[in-house]
């Protein structure tokens, strides 16, 4: 019955030792319901490498690849000031990162409704889920912003921006299997 195996899963889980559990980013657990198995693929590297790619090449172009490509010039020619410029760029990253936070958002409602779970599942941890990927994605876009902003290469900025998101996750993991990295 499905009691019993939850009961098997977290008897599982006690003898496994706490490396593995922190490995699997499992410290309270394997997932035993529907919400958990779906939470599963909005942690997944995957999902995160996705959004954090689409930010980044959208805010490293923002400045550093119209001055590269000269197109900058004909901009700031327009009699627009530089600020709005720039919030036309950050907004056009906001509504790019919604659409993609909301079109997941509206993949699991519909996967939900057609594996007839939506009874058993909470939209409501999905779109908190979302919440904090669009704050995540808002940070990545800020600092890449930056560091375009700072930059008249494209590629260097989106090789920086790049790297140092690549060591915050690693950081993140790393603070997870080993005690005196965490925060």
């Amino acid at each position: 019955s499905k009691k019993d195996a939850m009961e098997i899963t977290q008897e599982l889980m006690a003898m496994m030792p706490d490396s593995l559990n922190a490995l699997l980013k499992a410290s309270g657990g394997f997932a035993t319901d529907a919400n958990g198995f779906l939470a599963i693929d909005h942690r997944h590297p995957i999902y995160l490498v996705i959004v954090s790619a689409f930010v980044i090449a959208l805010a490293s172009g923002t400045v550093a690849k119209e001055i590269e490509h000269g197109t900058i010039l004909v901009l700031l020619a327009c009699p627009i000031s530089r600020w709005r410029l720039l919030s036309s760029k950050t907004g056009a990253i906001v509504v790019g990162l919604s659409t993609i936070l909301i079109g997941a958002l509206a993949g699991t409602w519909l996967g939900t409704i057609t594996a007839n779970l939506s009874h058993e599942v909470s939209m409501s941890i999905f779109f908190r889920i979302q919440l904090n990927v669009l704050a995540l994605g808002l940070a990545i876009g800020g600092y890449t912003l930056f560091i375009s902003s700072t930059s008249s290469d494209g590629g260097q900025a989106t090789g920086w921006a790049t790297g140092i998101t690549v060591t915050m996750f690693f950081l993140d993991s790393l603070a997870t299997l080993w005690s005196p990295a965490a925060p």
